[in-house]
């Protein structure tokens, strides 16, 4: 389920291949007729699109313009998205970029294989980024949140350092340093934030995929966020 902005209402996508609409308050719910019934998995909106991506084989998605009763714009199929024993397990827009989260199809797990987070344009659906979650499909509970949390840091700090060399026009990170300690301060303040704030929106899906408590996730995101915290006043101290 989804929300959108534009139509004020809820998009709901069910087991049985249908997409509806839901009013805000619960209260109503109307089938779309103009979108085709396939394996639906997931759904996300933009202020003028609807995404939707499918479970049938060969992982897809489609978008639909939400300003002319879901006319099928376009779609994207394998292997434009994924491998052949992938499938999108979730995705999210924000800001002209979709999220995807990648994993395999249940029949192959195995502890050899992991899922992967990618970030794409809506527009273009070209990639941005692509971070390996190390995600194993094994027995057992291991709370690897703060490895999740390290690895999406590490992926996410890389991002945000480019974008900051490149708009203040240095090439090393030390150059950045010399010319003004308040950006690396900055840097790690918007890290900090992006972090939690992903981890909090990815607890349950970690959770299913690990099998590890959601309570337990969060515990240790906000344990996380506190250490950070400490390091920080520290550091400034």
């Amino acid at each position: 389920m989804c929300w959108s902005s534009t139509l004020n209402c809820f998009i709901m996508v069910t087991n049985k291949n249908e997409v509806f609409q839901v009013n805000e308050n619960l209260t109503l719910i109307q089938s779309i007729e103009t979108i085709e019934k396939k394996e639906w998995l997931s759904c996300t909106c933009s202020d003028v699109s609807l995404f939707l991506t499918t479970n049938d084989g060969h992982s897809g998605i489609f978008e639909f313009n939400l300003l002319s009763s879901f006319r099928l714009i376009k779609q994207w199929k394998f292997p434009q998205i994924c491998n052949k024993d992938e499938f999108i397990h979730n995705i999210a827009y924000n800001n002209g970029t979709l999220a995807l989260l990648i994993s395999y199809q249940s029949f192959k797990y195995d502890s050899s294989k992991t899922v992967r987070i990618e970030v794409r344009s809506s527009s273009t659906f070209d990639q941005l980024w692509s971070l390996p979650l190390y995600i194993t499909y094994q027995d057992g509970r291991v709370n690897r949140t703060r490895t999740y949390v390290d690895e999406i840091r590490t992926e996410t700090a890389n991002q945000l350092e480019k974008t900051l060399l490149n708009q203040n026009n240095v090439s090393t990170v030390e150059s950045l340093i010399v010319n003004d300690k308040n950006k690396l301060i900055e840097l790690n303040k918007k890290l900090d934030q992006e972090i939690i704030s992903f981890g909090h929106r990815c607890a349950a899906e970690i959770a299913r995929q690990t099998k590890i408590p959601v309570r337990t996730i969060r515990y240790n995101l906000a344990k996380i966020r506190k250490e950070g915290s400490v390091e920080h006043r520290r550091g400034n101290g």
